[in-house]
C-alpha cells in the first residue's frame, strides 16, 4: 500500500499530478495516482475516499481545475486523513478564482488544505504530505532536510555585480 493517494479529477489534470508524483518519488514517498472525477465518477471517488481511510494511506492529495470539487467530495467521505488540494492552473483568471473558491470556501467541518495552483501547488502538496510520512519514516524526513538544504544552498552566494552589469547590457 502506498503512503499517499493522489487523485486527479480528469486526464487533463495529469500534468499537475506528474509534478506531485515526481516530488514524492524524489523524497522516497510511495504513492498511488488515480484519475477520478467528483462529477463524472462520483461512486468511484467515494469508494476511493472511503477506501483510503480504511487503508494504510497517511494523506491524500487532490488535483482539479475549474469547479475543483474533488477535494470537498473526498473530505466528505474521508474524515481521518489530511487532504491537500491543488488547483490546476488556467490561462483564464476566472477559472483560477472558481477553482480556488471551490477549495477554500467549504462548509465548516469539511476541511481541506489549499496548496496553490499548478506546479508550485503540486510541489507544496507533495512536501506537506512528505512531512506527515516523515513522522513515521526517518529516511523520508532525512530526504526532506536534504531537499531543504539544497534549496537554501541554491540562493546562498555573494553576487558578482560586474557580471550583473555585463548581463544587463
Amino acid at each position: 500500500m502506498a503512503d499517499v493517494l493522489v487523485l486527479a479529477g480528469s486526464h487533463s489534470d495529469t500534468l499537475t499530478m506528474l509534478h506531485v508524483r515526481d516530488m514524492l518519488d524524489r523524497l522516497g514517498v510511495s504513492n498511488r495516482c488515480v484519475v477520478s472525477s467528483a462529477h463524472r465518477t462520483p461512486k468511484r471517488t467515494r469508494q476511493l475516499a472511503e477506501g483510503a481511510e480504511a487503508g494504510e494511506y497517511k494523506a491524500i492529495i487532490t488535483i482539479a481545475g475549474w469547479a475543483a470539487a474533488l477535494g470537498g467530495v473526498v473530505s466528505a467521505y474521508c474524515w481521518t486523513l489530511p487532504i491537500y488540494a491543488v488547483a490546476v492552473e488556467s490561462d483564464n483568471p476566472r477559472h483560477n478564482e472558481a477553482a480556488m473558491l471551490s477549495i477554500v470556501d467549504l462548509p465548516e467541518g469539511t476541511p481541506i488544505a489549499f496548496c496553490g495552483f499548478g506546479k508550485a501547488g503540486a510541489v507544496h502538496a507533495a512536501l506537506e504530505t512528505a512531512k506527515i510520512v516523515g513522522l513515521f519514516r526517518p529516511e523520508v524526513r532525512g530526504r526532506l532536510c536534504k531537499y531543504r538544504q539544497e534549496r537554501t544552498d541554491s540562493v546562498l552566494f555573494e553576487p558578482d555585480f560586474t557580471k550583473v552589469a555585463m548581463e544587463k547590457k
